[in-house]
Parts: C-alpha cells; sequence; structure tokens
C-alpha cells in the first residue's frame, strides 16, 4: 500500500537529513505503529505519506502513486490524517458542517454526503452531537469528529500522528479501542505514531526510529523484549514490561512477555495455578 524507497528529507536551512535513504513497505491492511524519541524522524515520515512535505530524495508512493505535486490530490483521497491537536482540523461551526467540509471538496453529491456524514458520526458515537459545537467538546470528543471527517470520505489509509498526547488516560483508553475497531471492521491500513509504547502494543508491526533510520521493525512483543535497552533509543519501557523484567529477576516463570495489562494478570493466574 505504501512504499518509502531510498528517501531523504531535510528542513530548510538545514543541511542534515531528519530521514536519510529510508526504507519502507507497509502492506494493505496492516496496522504500523511509528515509535521514536521526538525527532527521530516519525512525524516526518508521517507527513511525506499524503504530500505535506515532498522527498529531497527518493520516491514515496502510496497504492502504486508517486507522490508528487502532481499527485496530491490524488493522494488524498487514499490517505486520511489525524494530527495532534483536533482543533487544527475544525473549520465548521457545528459537528455535522465539519464532518461534511472534506465532502464538499470532493464534489460529493448532497444525498450521498447525508448518508456518509451519519454514518461516519455513528462509527466513531458522535451521531447525537452532530448540532453541537466541535469547539465545546470536550478532547476525545473533539478526537472523534476529526476521526469522522476523515472517515467521511472513505480513505485507504488513517494516519494518526500522536492523536492521543492531549487526551487524559481515558480519552487514551477509548481513542486506541476505536482505532482498534476501525481497522478490523474496515480493514483500513493504520498509521499510529507515537511515543508511547502501550500503544504501539496493539499494532500488527512496530518500526522504532532512530536518527532518521529504522532501529527495529517487528512484531510489539520482539521489541519489548529490549526492555531497559529501549531507553538508549528514547523509548520508556511500559509498566508491564518493568513488572515482567522484576518478576524474572525473582525466578517467577512467565511463559511469554506479556502485552498488556490484562495479559500479565493473566499469566501470572497461569502461573499461580501450576504451583
Amino acid at each position: 500500500m505504501i512504499e518509502f524507497n531510498q528517501v531523504s528529507f531535510r528542513y530548510k536551512p538545514h543541511t542534515t537529513n531528519v530521514i536519510d535513504n529510508f526504507n519502507l513497505t507497509i502492506n494493505r491492511g496492516e496496522w504500523i505503529a511509528l515509535v521514536g524519541h521526538n525527532g527521530s524522524g516519525k512525524s516526518t515520515v508521517a507527513k511525506l505519506i499524503n504530500g505535506l512535505l515532498m522527498p529531497n530524495d527518493g520516491i514515496v508512493t502510496v497504492d502504486g502513486t508517486q507522490v508528487s505535486q502532481e499527485s496530491i490530490y490524488e493522494i488524498r483521497k487514499h490517505v486520511g490524517m489525524i494530527f495532534q491537536n483536533p482543533e487544527n482540523q475544525f473549520v465548521g461551526t457545528t459537528v455535522i458542517d465539519d464532518v461534511a467540509f472534506g465532502l464538499e471538496n470532493l464534489g460529493v453529491p448532497r444525498d450521498e454526503m447525508i448518508g456518509r456524514i451519519d454514518e461516519s458520526l455513528k462509527q466513531v458515537d458522535m451521531a447525537l452531537y452532530k448540532w453541537h459545537e466541535p469547539i465545546k467538546l470536550s478532547g476525545g470528543q473533539k478526537q472523534r469528529v476529526a476521526i469522522a471527517g476523515v472517515l467521511a470520505m472513505r480513505p485507504d489509509v488513517i494516519v494518526f500522528d500522536e492523536a492521543t498526547s492531549m487526551l487524559d488516560p481515558t480519552g487514551k483508553k477509548e481513542l486506541i479501542q476505536m482505532i482498534r475497531s476501525l481497522h478490523e471492521k474496515h480493514h483500513l491500513t493504520v498509521i499510529t505514531i507515537t511515543h508511547d509504547l502501550n500503544e504501539a502494543a496493539y499494532a500488527d508491526r512496530v518500526v522504532a526510529l532512530s536518527e532518521g533510520e529504522v532501529w527495529f521493525q517487528g512484531a510489539p512483543r520482539r521489541l519489548f523484549q529490549y526492555g531497559e535497552k529501549l531507553q538508549e533509543v528514547g523509548l520508556e519501557p511500559t509498566f508491564v514490561t518493568r513488572v515482567y523484567s522484576e518478576l524474572q529477576k525473582h525466578s517467577i516463570e512467565i511463559k511469554q512477555e506479556p502485552l498488556h495489562f490484562k495479559e500479565l494478570v493473566d499469566e501470572l493466574w497461569t502461573s499461580y495455578l501450576k504451583t
């Protein structure tokens, strides 16, 4: 679905590349978590996908189309983006106006537009709020409206660029659950940009960046096995990983390293029953 081939990018007037000879393939329907410390290049990669930035060298393709100034309009039909601050995406005075904005730009007929708006708001549990002012909603609700606006345009890919960073723990949990549901039900290609490994645990594959290069890519469980070494590339091991590490030090056997808190509890219970 998406391919980076020897891509390099630098921000003017800097002469150092943020990403350098970068290669990455993302398959259709896959959930990828791009993780890394601030300045590792992960947000730059996200913006290169839908043409907010253009590479200095190399080629980025989306569904076989090379990202360029000439193809931006077509690319953005395929790729939707959800940013850190949803207020930056609001243009309408009501929720329904805001979701309609992108459809109007695409020239979607009115009857079809109404159906798409209703459908997308239902998908994010915001159907009862369509006449509310977006600016007066909670942080989590604002993100849901931003997601509804993207879903209404029916993209093949949705990129969440640090979309949970301004939410409280409850809002983060709800948004991750929603992303999981959208990915599973609609087989969307999902890319989450984050520095939080708790979020990355739900992805099919994690790509960890450091200094603009791929430091690791593979299943989340494999990444978590690096334990405290993750701090060398600016990543903080999860609470579950730290607990697992301490259990090992005390010779408490667990079959495999747990990804989530629920897995940790289940593994501890299984271990207890065996004793």
